[in-house]
């Protein structure tokens, strides 16, 4: 707030910002979206929805929201806050424009640990160890089948859920809806593939590497019984050579690539199954990543490239964090607290804009644009100084060169 007070015009004094951040109805939501989508998007027909939490450290007991949450940098649970971020994502840019900034209470998303759909809806039909011991096979008496697709959602599930549907509702009346949502491996499970395709979308992200793939069955009906769906396993360390889409190799690592429509015993349908496999060359040592997309029509170079956008998302946290105030803001009410993270989150798509609009004068980063408006800023109170008038289209020609060397110079 102390930044935003000095580098504001005449009237935007300390007590001007606090007064701005305690206002109760502010549409961030649409303020985003009329920058995204007129300045940085306008003729951009692909469109990604990707979401992912932001943790803000804070210490004390009083700031609205405070609780132990995990801090991927610090790699271990601090004091601190979280906050879930929808950001729609430029395939043409390979950008990220944060739309809305939601802060996650743990008081009111209690249900499931660290705020994860728990995959235990088959428990009723597992067979426990006494019933091993005891001789008995298969499922419990009494027990019914599972439909893996009208599961019921966590809190937390059904606030991200909300919180899409209101996002694809702000954008519906564009020129294009978006089509796919991007989420790490905290969505890869089935939970999530149900969540996205309830408001309309398709789900691209990251199963464990661990997981039990199946090829769907191939062959003939045996003629009773139920129809078999699951084939053989699916090994990722040993793939056939008919699902291999492309190899390559650089600086000593043969990077492999595989498609495959698979079958997971936790997901009702097949799935878009991408399985990318690294091989040291020298040492002969194997990894492989699975993604995975709940569309069987998306091509695997599409899958990779949409999932690598998801990332960009962390550079939005990154800009907000350092040069935004998302680290640091001073508040401890709860719609100041959200509004001093949407307020970070709005400047992120400002400078973007601001960026996009002097693209010839300064360059493409933060830092740059700080540089450009500091310059400015000492060119403006230097002319001030000056007794003389000068005429007003000599002056601003005068300020953009004055401020070009300036920045080469390094201010």
């Amino acid at each position: 707030m102390l930044g935003m007070s000095r580098w504001s015009v005449e009237g935007g004094s300390y007590r001007t910002i606090q007064r701005f951040l305690g206002l109760q109805d502010i549409p961030w939501k649409e303020i985003n979206w009329s920058i995204v989508d007129k300045f940085l998007m306008r003729f951009e027909k692909v469109r990604i929805l990707a979401g992912d939490e932001a943790t803000v450290t804070k210490s004390g007991k009083e700031t609205f929201g405070v609780d132990r949450f995990f801090s991927s940098i610090q790699n271990q649970v601090v004091p601190s806050m979280c906050f879930l971020c929808i950001s729609v994502i430029s395939v043409k840019h390979h950008r990220s424009f944060p739309l809305v900034m939601h802060q996650l209470v743990k008081d009111k998303l209690r249900g499931c640990s660290k705020y994860r759909q728990k995959q235990d809806d088959n428990k009723d039909s597992s067979t426990t160890r006494k019933d091993v011991e005891a001789g008995k096979r298969g499922r419990k008496k009494g027990s019914k089948n599972i439909n893996r697709r009208d599961v019921k959602l966590s809190k937390y599930m059904q606030f991200t859920q909300d919180k899409i549907a209101e996002v694809l509702g702000m954008m519906s009346k564009g020129n294009s809806k978006p089509t796919y949502f991007l989420f790490d491996g905290e969505f890869g499970n089935n939970f999530a593939v149900q969540m996205t395709s309830r408001v309309g979308l398709y789900l691209i992200s990251k199963l464990r590497r661990g997981s039990k793939l199946y090829i769907p069955w191939q062959g003939e009906y045996s003629g009773r019984g139920r129809k078999r769906v699951y084939g053989d396993r699916f090994d990722p360390k040993n793939i056939p050579a008919e699902y291999l889409i492309s190899s390559e190799q650089k600086d000593g690592t043969l990077v492999e690539m595989f498609q495959v429509q698979a079958r997971h015993k936790k997901f009702p349908d097949a799935l878009n199954i991408v399985i990318i496999r690294k091989t040291k060359i020298d040492s002969g040592k194997v990894g492989h990543v699975i993604l995975f997309s709940s569309d069987l029509d998306l091509a695997v170079d599409k899958i990779v490239e949409y999932y690598s956008l998801r990332y960009q998302i962390e550079f939005n946290f990154r800009d907000a964090k350092q040069y935004w105030g998302l680290e640091d803001f001073m508040v401890v009410r709860e719609n100041k607290v959200r509004n001093s993270a949407s307020f970070s989150m709005f400047m992120v798509n400002m400078s973007y804009a601001l960026i996009a609009k002097n693209n010839d004068k300064i360059g493409q980063s933060v830092h740059d644009l700080k540089v450009w408006f500091l310059a400015r800023k000492q060119v403006l109170s230097t002319l001030k100084l000056c007794s003389e008038k000068t005429d007003a289209i000599f002056i601003r020609g005068l300020i953009d060169q004055i401020s070009m060397k300036f920045m080469v110079n390094g201010i």
